[in-house]
């Protein structure tokens, strides 16, 4: 279900790649509306990890079996990011006052694409339950460019690889 999903988005984002000389394609899926698409150029990468549990038995204090423990996630960062909308500022204004903001939803799924140069995708990591816990605009400074977001953070409950 979740391959098919993922070429469904991948024919409508054809044509909505939302930078090009960025490397990451972020869309944000935000109940039936059209996803939130912005473009960031760094990304830091998702982890899982498990903390196993040491139980002994009976008596054998000398040999433990090690238990899988509780799965946990890391904070994703994406860095230097541009989009054509103030969506993902309203999507985190909905995510800090618990309320749906404009018809998004919270909490969304999010798409994380990697590209490689020549536009073509690498790798697809699928976030589900995501929603944004940091966000930072870029310094104020008229005599550079700046881009819409430096920083945005996102937590999340599952992780898959598409």
């Amino acid at each position: 279900m979740l391959a098919g999903a993922a070429s469904a988005l991948s024919t409508f984002f054809a044509e909505k790649r939302p930078m090009t000389s960025f490397n990451f394609d972020v869309y944000i899926l935000v109940g039936h509306a059209l996803p939130i698409l912005a473009g960031f150029s760094e990304c830091t990468g998702p982890m899982m990890s498990s903390e196993p549990k040491s139980v002994y038995e009976g008596a054998n204090n000398a040999r433990p079996y090690h238990l899988p423990g509780k799965l946990s996630y890391n904070t994703i960062t994406l860095k230097r990011g541009v989009t054509d909308s103030r969506s993902l500022w309203l999507w985190f204004y909905a995510a800090v006052n618990s309320v749906a903001v404009a018809g998004v939803r919270l909490p969304s799924d999010v798409i994380i694409q990697m590209n490689s140069a020549d536009r073509s995708e690498t790798v697809r990591y699928l976030l589900l339950y995501a929603q944004p816990v940091r966000i930072k605009a870029p310094d104020m400074n008229a005599t550079q460019g700046s881009v819409a977001i430096e920083e945005i953070d996102l937590k999340y409950e599952m992780l898959f690889r598409l």
